[in-house]
């Protein structure tokens, strides 16, 4: 859902410039003409350019931004300005993914640790990382509700969250099952330095 979802950042607003209900919707309604005309300009201008546009990468949600892209021209003088904020904003959204999971932030301390090994990444199973994971961190993580009671557990939060966690450029991946279990490979990173995307799937 982070990843199909735009953030915005509301700036508080002065208590001089306060208005009420029934003058916010007043001002909207005179503008509202203003609104419509420069979306259907927009609209215009996509119907024109969108079957020329092509990106190098794309975001999951890639008509939205191929759509977006060609409708450039009329809120923006730079080509690629869209693909640039969208690309901002889906890293605010990872981090936010990330900073509320106590499970996400164990697997970026833990993948900062094997960092610091020769084999670089570590291998095993959701029992084994669980083990791993709970001797990292503190009491009250382990008393948190989101925090996994069972490897069970474990592998249902990872399914959800090792798309976030590589976007933000934490490789993990799960492998195939085997048995009754699945393995699990958590690849090291320097948390000292920015970290890139990660193209493992």
């Amino acid at each position: 859902l982070a990843q199909r979802s735009l953030f915005v950042q509301l700036q508080p607003v002065p208590r001089d410039q306060r208005k009420t209900e029934g003058e916010v919707f007043g001002g909207l309604e005179k503008a509202r003409p203003k609104i419509l005309g420069a979306l259907l300009d927009a609209m215009v201008t996509g119907l024109k350019r969108v079957n020329d546009i092509q990106l190098n990468e794309m975001s999951r949600m890639a008509e939205f931004e191929v759509w977006a892209t060609a409708c450039e021209p009329n809120y923006t003088a730079e080509p690629g300005t869209f693909s640039e904020l969208y690309e901002r904003n889906a890293r605010v959204g990872v981090e936010g993914v990330i900073e509320s999971s106590p499970v996400a932030l164990a697997i970026r301390a833990f993948a900062g640790e094997i960092h610091t090994k020769p084999e670089d990444y570590w291998q095993g199973n959701a029992t084994e990382l669980l083990k791993k994971l709970r001797a990292i961190v503190d009491e009250d993580t382990l008393k948190d509700r989101e925090w996994p009671k069972s490897a069970k557990a474990l592998g249902r939060q990872l399914a959800r969250l090792a798309p976030a966690l590589r976007q933000a450029g934490i490789p993990i991946t799960r492998g195939k099952r085997t048995g009754t279990a699945r393995s699990i490979t958590v690849y090291g990173v320097d948390l000292n330095t920015e970290m890139e995307p990660s193209n493992a799937t």
